[in-house]
């Protein structure tokens, strides 16, 4: 895995400069911020680039996004020198006369093309509408930085970084103020094209920097873990493994990730998290629950007996599978009701309800499938003894206590999986879907003036669960609690 380090240097002489650059050849990249530079000359910038090459980049701009101070004329000698040159040019998209240069004169130069808000994290339509308009400079990088309010905006900047990464896209996203450290930590793991790394905390050039130093002692001890599926955008897993780590003071020790995984590339993901040495755990979802099972070393005695996982553990190189679905669902249930010899209909028979039906026949319910596929419903029915039916007949739902929908319908969709008139005041009404907050199915179950779980219950358990496999600690779960509100 290769870090490139940057170290941003703001000082007034170029010959301290050039002692910076000389007594710190350890990083990648020195960035070179030309507008506080007094006895700044053009033969600077070409003997600069004859020593060091590529490892310069120049950036026309003050703290905070200030105005150059750097008269126009100056700076397009000076892009003119770059740009048959192998320095890089760090423009912000705001830099309309500099950007507007360069595309009318055709100048090759290597781009970093910026864009910083110091107030927000803009929303994702936002987010991607500035990757959108960057496309037509063609910039050799993109470079989003933003202030991080919450832990969720610093997700959010995870989230594109690695989607970015996804398509093949050259880019940098940094996250500023203390809720973004979490951001550069990210940039590291995931390989982003540069990390700005200070000297000292005193040399930061944006709040929120590490330090090279402080930098290297997290990655020797951070592990990951990903939320993996898809698809990964509905996931509340991040934020509630987060907040659990932050409770208990070790959030530089881990870092949890959305990870899209197409069910094609199942095999080459955990071929790849086996060679990562940060990897410590997946959560597993929709629709590699049951898939990922031939891919483990090792599977636990209750998620082979279910036949799925939702949770991946690396002990130095053996990937044991768990499921932490079946405690999920079980300890909800339970708190809402005595499950012995009630009558459940479980609308589902993929990894989720195979999770269900194994705590339920535990418990001693009387269970009953409904699957779109009847097959499939019927196989998973005479592994545990149950009874089965397809979609088409639910009218028997309305004679049971507990309907439980472990399908993905209503998933950001104002979708259910039964027709409301099935349901009455006197079922308990569970749905394992939890985007959003409460499903067509909760909301159908509550004007029918019945009692409801909500998925995120589920969500809760099941993840507090994973949450102890991983770093082999008591989950704080009040906390996580209230990072799913």
């Amino acid at each position: 895995m290769k870090i490139n380090y940057c170290l941003p240097i703001i000082k007034e002489k170029t010959t301290e400069i050039l002692r910076i650059i000389s007594d710190n050849q350890n990083y990648d990249f020195f960035e070179i911020w030309l507008d506080y530079i007094k006895d700044l000359k053009i033969d600077f910038i070409e003997n600069l680039e004859k020593q060091f090459g590529q490892k310069i980049i120049y950036l026309f701009r003050r703290k905070n996004l200030e105005n150059p101070k750097m008269s126009f004329e100056k700076r397009k000698k000076i892009m003119d020198i770059i740009s048959e040159s192998s320095c890089f040019l760090d423009l912000d998209i705001s830099q309309k006369q500099d950007l507007k240069y360069l595309k009318l004169k055709s100048k090759k130069i290597n781009l970093i093309l910026s864009y910083h808000n110091y107030s927000q994290t803009p929303d994702n339509e936002k987010l991607k509408k500035i990757v959108k308009s960057m496309n037509q400079h063609k910039p050799e990088i993109y470079k989003i930085s933003a202030l991080c309010k919450s832990d969720n905006d610093a997700m959010r900047l995870i989230d594109l970084l690695t989607k970015l990464k996804e398509q093949k896209i050259k880019c940098i996203i940094l996250g500023m103020g203390a809720k973004g450290v979490i951001t550069r930590i990210a940039g590291a793991i995931l390989e982003q094209e540069i990390n700005y790394a200070p000297l000292t905390p005193n040399n930061k050039s944006a709040d929120g920097q590490l330090t090279k130093a402080q930098l290297e002692k997290i990655l020797k001890n951070v592990r990951i873990c990903y939320f993996m599926a898809d698809p990964v955008e509905h996931s509340l897993s991040p934020q509630m493994h987060e907040a659990g780590y932050k409770e208990l003071g070790i959030e530089k020790d881990f870092i949890f990730f959305r990870h899209l995984v197409k069910s094609k590339d199942l095999k080459k993901f955990i071929e790849d998290v086996k060679k990562n040495p940060y990897f410590r755990g997946a959560s597993i979802s929709i629709p590699h629950k049951i898939e990922i099972i031939k891919y483990l070393d090792k599977i636990d005695a209750v998620a082979q007996k279910i036949g799925a996982v939702n949770t991946i553990v690396n002990e130095k190189g053996i990937l044991t599978g768990y499921n932490t679905d079946v405690i999920g669902a079980i300890t909800a249930l339970e708190k809402k009701t005595n499950i012995k010899n009630k009558l459940v209909a479980i609308i589902g028979a993929g990894g989720a309800a195979r999770a269900i039906v194994y705590g339920l026949f535990k418990k001693g319910a009387r269970i009953k499938i409904f699957n779109r596929s009847l097959e499939k419903a019927k196989k998973l029915a005479e592994e545990f003894g149950c009874k089965y039916g397809n979609l088409n007949s639910l009218e028997e739902i309305s004679k049971m206590d507990i309907i439980i929908n472990a399908t993905p319908v209503g998933m950001n969709e104002d979708k259910s999986p039964i027709d409301k008139k099935l349901i009455n005041k006197d079922h308990l009404v569970f749905d394992a879907v939890y985007t959003p907050y409460q499903t067509r199915l909760i909301k159908d179950a509550k004007q029918k003036g019945a009692r409801v779980i909500l998925g995120r219950e589920m969500l809760l358990y099941q993840g507090t669960a994973q949450f102890e496999l991983f770093t082999n600690r008591k989950a704080p779960i009040e906390a996580m609690r209230k990072a799913l509100i």
